[in-house]
């Protein structure tokens, strides 16, 4: 298995064959070849300036921080966007959300604003259409700028449209953080909060609706998943199951404490605190025996016991041992691993 191995803070993932290499003096990135091809003369993230922790290329660019703005970079390490916005997010169908003075907009490649900053927030943009908040209302725009759903008080969440689908919530996704009693344990103070959290959002109710605003699944799931793969994990009375975007039960798993996304034809599910996953009629592919949820990228999907970490793939091989720090997914066969002070990168196809 090829290593390549680096002294260094930190290594992220592989994002369209460029990796964020950290070190004492600043960041840059490297290559699946281990060639430092942007040099590490940017600042380190700060995660209150950037929607991700570390720089990560999506779609050719990165957002970058400098003197406490945020801008973008090429794969060549040029800036094509100054930096001049308090936030930044990944590109995602050409257009990026950025924040100035509070306030949220996005912008396209060419560093032009094609969303005011004038919202509370606005979320990445998915299949043509992105959500933004304003003034305690919620809806979906398009990339022009234009209304698809106008804001309205109706839901207290929007997501992303996946699937044509994108799911939406009536209730309290947040309360308050209650006030600590003089005489009350840390204990006690945390086990109170978290009643107060249960007792506030049981009545949150799920559901999901098409790009015309129309309800296409009943709110009265307590919890509903994001649609991957034409399916949604969902919930009702501790009740667990899959629905389509027609809100049709399609799979029902009382046997599991929880259940997640599909990805890549596969879904972790949790049974008695460990994890593994099933295919979309049910079957266990991948025991049920993991510390993690293994989600697959390119056909691998990182994994942990005992707090080691390595890879496997979708038959369930170990492709490479659980004996590091910690593992990144895969992409295009490589990884970044690590063990104490070493990273290093592996070609997870070369055995």
């Amino acid at each position: 298995m090829k290593h390549i191995t680096y002294n260094c803070i930190g290594i992220s993932a592989f994002n369209e064959g460029m990796a964020e290499i950290i070190t004492s003096e600043g960041v840059g990135f490297i290559n699946t070849n281990g060639e430092l091809v942007i040099p590490t003369n940017f600042e380190h993230v700060n995660h209150t300036k950037m929607i991700n922790t570390h720089y990560m290329f999506k779609e050719g660019l990165s957002a970058f921080v400098k003197e406490g703005k945020c801008g973008y970079i090429d794969k060549k390490g040029n800036i094509v966007i100054s930096p001049e916005y308090d936030f930044a997010s990944p590109f995602n169908e050409g257009i990026a959300a950025v924040s100035k003075e509070g306030k949220w907009g996005a912008i396209d490649k060419n560093g032009k604003m094609v969303i005011p900053i004038k919202y509370d927030f606005v979320q990445h943009t998915s299949e043509g259409v992105c959500g933004v908040f304003k003034d305690k209302r919620c809806g979906y725009i398009d990339i022009l700028g234009n209304n698809v759903i106008p804001l309205t008080a109706k839901y207290d969440i929007i997501n992303p449209f996946r699937c044509g689908t994108a799911v939406v919530m009536e209730g309290k996704w947040m309360i308050p953080t209650p006030e600590k009693n003089a005489n009350e344990t840390d204990s006690d103070y945390l086990n109170r909060y978290r009643e107060e959290i249960k007792k506030s959002t049981q009545k949150n109710r799920f559901g999901a609706i098409n790009k015309k605003g129309e309800l296409t699944v009943e709110l009265k799931y307590q919890y509903l998943s994001d649609f991957s793969e034409t399916l949604a994990a969902a919930s009702i009375d501790g009740k667990k199951m899959y629905i389509n975007t027609s809100g049709e039960t399609v799979l029902e798993l009382p046997q599991y404490d929880l259940i997640g996304t599909f990805s890549e034809g596969l879904a972790w599910v949790k049974s008695d605190k460990k994890y593994g996953c099933i295919d979309k009629n049910g079957n266990l592919i991948i025991p049920t025996e993991y510390d993690n949820m293994p989600i697959f990228t390119n056909q691998y999907a990182p994994v942990s016991k005992n707090s080691k970490w390595g890879i496997i793939d979708k038959d369930g091989t170990i492709r490479l041992p659980i004996e590091y720090d910690s593992v990144s997914k895969v992409e295009n066969g490589y990884a970044i691993v690590n063990k104490g002070s070493s990273w290093s990168i592996i070609c997870i196809n070369v055995i």
